[in-house]
């Protein structure tokens, strides 16, 4: 009997170290990153970047979920359709970076600077964005179901065609507050 349980925990451990390297970034693609500045495609799951001084990195199409991003600078940087679900990006510089498109889901982004930001069609859904700095930002065709946007002043900001955090769908043309699409009424129907 106990060897049968020693050939069972030697086979989990043997699983689970195994399993670790897909679980986690690529240290390649890291160094990279750090070394370049451009990783686009890349593996940087939940990678620590805290405090990373990458202004203007391309990072398009990388895997940042769950990365920890906070106080970083990356302005003018592009992270066009990367997947940055539950990412942390508190007090991040990331005015004028692009993420149109990018998976943004349940990050945390509370106190950055998203000064004109291009987020057009990026996935907020339940993203922390309270106190966060938008002027001149884009959110055109951004998903902000659920998003927390507390404390966070959108006067001049681009919501054009955006869901926004009720589900609704924001009118084309909305600037600065989202004029909710009218449902139509359809024949024979009570609303």
């Amino acid at each position: 009997m106990t060897n049968n349980r020693i050939k069972a925990t030697f086979a989990l451990a043997t699983v689970l170290a195994l399993a670790a390297p897909a679980l986690a970034f690529k240290d390649t693609d890291l160094e990279k990153l750090l070394s370049t500045g451009s990783c686009p495609f890349c593996d940087l799951k939940d990678a620590r970047l805290v405090d990373a001084r990458l202004p203007g990195a391309r990072l398009s199409g990388t895997r940042l979920s769950g990365a920890d991003l906070s106080g970083a600078d990356l302005s003018n940087g592009n992270m066009r359709n990367a997947v940055m679900i539950k990412s942390v990006l508190f007090h991040a510089n990331l005015s004028g970076a692009d993420f149109s498109g990018a998976n943004m889901t349940e990050a945390r982004l509370s106190h950055a600077n998203l000064k004109d930001a291009k987020l057009a069609g990026a996935d907020l859904t339940n993203a922390d964005l309270s106190h966060s700095t938008f002027s001149g930002a884009s959110l055109a065709r951004a998903n902000l179901s659920g998003a927390d946007l507390s404390d966070v002043d959108l006067t001049g900001v681009s919501l054009s065609g955006a869901r926004w955090t009720d589900g609704q769908r924001c009118m084309e043309n909305s600037v600065g507050d989202c004029t909710k699409e009218r449902r139509q009424p359809v024949p024979g129907m009570m609303w």
